[in-house]
């Protein structure tokens, strides 16, 4: 197992994390009250805010 990337882009602390089962995609939720997409598919590799 290798260390892919470090993702910053939550304000505080962080809360929650979930996986989507497929695993491409990663749900964070924090203190700044945002949830937080991110993507793992490697054309797709971003992040999406709701």
């Amino acid at each position: 197992m290798e260390l892919q990337g470090v993702m910053k882009s939550y304000f505080g602390g962080l809360l929650c994390v979930s996986w989507s089962p497929d695993g491409k995609y990663l749900a964070t939720g924090g203190e700044d009250d945002l949830v937080t997409v991110w993507s793992f598919i490697p054309q797709l590799f971003g992040v999406r805010r709701v």
